[in-house]
């Protein structure tokens, strides 16, 4: 991943955080026809994907189920106050636990 990729994740993530309102109560997950991307998110990948076709591969396609995985991560990181792949959360430990 180049810098500028790693950059604009640092700067979206941040942005999700910064924008985000903490609930107390437990919220579902949405069903993947709920999933929309914020106008950032949505700016990441197409910057990404002009990436990619100067450099001859393939556009990436958004994966639904992938952006609630992660926006729940990254919600459970604000709420516990921890930036990591690994969740201190029994059963969700590993990227692959939550996915």
């Amino acid at each position: 991943m180049s810098n500028v990729a790693l950059y604009l994740a640092v700067l979206v993530l941040g942005s999700n955080f910064s924008s985000t309102t903490v609930s107390s109560s437990v919220e579902a997950p949405p069903s993947i026809s709920q999933v929309q991307l914020v106008a950032e998110e949505q700016r990441f990948v197409d910057l990404i994907n002009t990436e990619r076709v100067e450099n001859g591969l393939n556009v990436l396609k958004v994966d639904n189920d992938l952006v609630i995985t992660a926006r729940l991560h990254s919600k459970e990181m604000y709420e516990k106050g921890y930036f990591d792949h690994f969740s201190p959360t029994p059963g969700l430990t590993s990227p692959m636990d939550r996915y």
